[in-house]
Parts: C-alpha cells; structure tokens; sequence
C-alpha cells in the first residue's frame, strides 16, 4: 500500500540521515531535498486554495511526515561536519521543506522550537565547516535563511 511505501520511505530516509558514513549522508540529503521538492509543489495550491477544499491539499506526506523530516534534517545539520556539499543539501532541503508548511503553527514550528533549532542554525553558522568553506556565503545565507524561518511566530 501506499501508506507502507511513505513509512519506510521515511524511515529509511531519517535514519539515513544520520548515518556515520559520509556518502550515505550525501545521498540520504539528496534524496531528503527531493521529498521536500516533491511535497512542496503541492503547496502554492494550498495557498491558494478555496476554503471548502480537502484538508490535505496542501500535504501529500502529511503531519507526521513535515514533523519527523524536519526533525531529523535539524540533527542531520547539526551533526555535519565532514562536507560542505552534504551541509547544503540538507539546509536547502530543511528550508524547501519547512515553507509554507501546512502544519507550522500546529506542530513543525513549535517542534523546531522545543528543539532550540534557531540556536542550533546560528551555532552551525559559526561552525569551522560553514567558516573555513569555498561555499561560506551560500552556507551562511541559507543558515540566516532558516533562522529567520524558525523564529516566526507560530501563533
């Protein structure tokens, strides 16, 4: 079924994330940005939407999904600290995947909060990977980039 596909999909892709080798933690970000392309294209409909549509319009992967992606996106960041490449991938794909989120103020947001993630992004800025890099002002614009996305207010 379509619902054990996206569970082990997720599963494989959060621990993945995680993973002490480097190439399996580029790929698992590679394909951790392409979740959050593909549930992000979903979301300009959500927008935009007439308020008698269907509540998951906006979501193809659901509450859970945004909730446990952007989780283990924030430790994936948190722990890089091998490559620059693999640190971009997951910061374009935490910002793609948090905007416009259908669940913010329900659950994305104040679980970014609870994980004092906007600390942890400004720590990681300041970070030898992000300070001694070719790629210092991209890194550092997309770490400003989310910052100021998790610290909007979730009311």
């Amino acid at each position: 079924s379509s619902d054990l596909i996206r569970s082990l999909t997720l599963e494989l892709t959060t621990s993945l994330l995680l993973c002490p080798d480097a190439g399996v933690r580029s790929a698992a970000a590679t394909c951790a940005f392409n979740l959050a392309l593909h549930q992000h294209a979903e979301r300009s409909d959500w927008i935009n939407r007439d308020p008698a549509a269907a509540p998951m319009l906006g979501s193809r992967l659901g509450e859970t999904w945004e909730s446990e992606l952007a989780s283990a996106l924030l430790q994936a960041i948190a722990n890089e600290s091998e490559s620059e490449e693999t640190l971009h991938r997951l910061l374009a794909a935490l910002t793609l995947h948090i905007h416009l989120s259908q669940f913010w103020a329900e659950s994305v947001g104040p679980m970014l909060q609870v994980l004092d993630a906007q600390d942890l992004l400004a720590a990681k800025r300041d970070s030898g990977l992000v300070s001694n890099s070719a790629k210092k002002q991209d890194l550092a614009g997309l770490l400003d980039d989310l910052v100021r996305l998790v610290s909007c207010n979730t009311d």
